[in-house]
């Protein structure tokens, strides 16, 4: 079942290539380290949207942002576009590690919440806790364009060339 690994396993690569694309982020992982490190997790998932889209069928007719839904219609979340929602979050488009609050839907909302989200957070928080330590990050640097596998549902990137920086 892939719903234990696929999202953790793409926002770490994708963060690890936001974070990349960003010296100046990684700069200051290294400088604040534990101190950032919880909000560098939930910036990551904000920012990288590991979980592309979900298709829902309204279970009542309702109105949404001015349109209206009727029951039985299917209803299409576009997890990014909630995450780099100008109205709730200044600057979407930036990566800041230490953003706060950071009320991102990385990880669903209400009773479709991420029932793993505690432990991916948890797994997310170990991995760069020890890439902040070893200073890998600084010393890596993109060599090449991501090579993308496409999916509708998952961003999942295949390979990332990287070199010493």
């Amino acid at each position: 079942m892939p719903g234990g690994n696929e999202t953790t396993r793409n926002a770490t690569s994708r963060g690890v290539l936001a974070l990349l694309e960003r010296p100046d982020q990684v700069a200051r992982f290294h400088a604040e380290g534990e101190a950032v490190l919880e909000p560098l997790v939930e910036e990551l998932v904000r920012f990288t949207s590991p979980v592309i889209q979900f298709v829902r069928t309204a279970t009542a007719d309702t109105t949404v942002g001015g349109t209206t839904v009727r029951a039985g219609e299917m209803v299409v979340l576009w997890y990014p576009s909630a995450n780099r929602d100008d109205a709730v979050f200044e600057q979407p488009d930036r990566l800041d590690i230490g953003r706060a609050p950071n009320e991102h839907v990385g990880f669903g909302h209400g009773v479709h919440f991420c029932l793993g989200a505690n432990l991916a957070r948890w797994e997310l928080r170990a991995i760069f806790r020890a890439l902040g330590r070893s200073g890998t990050l600084g010393r890596l640097q993109v060599a090449g364009e991501p090579r993308w596998l496409t999916d509708l549902h998952v961003g999942t990137i295949a390979e990332i060339a990287v070199q010493a920086a």
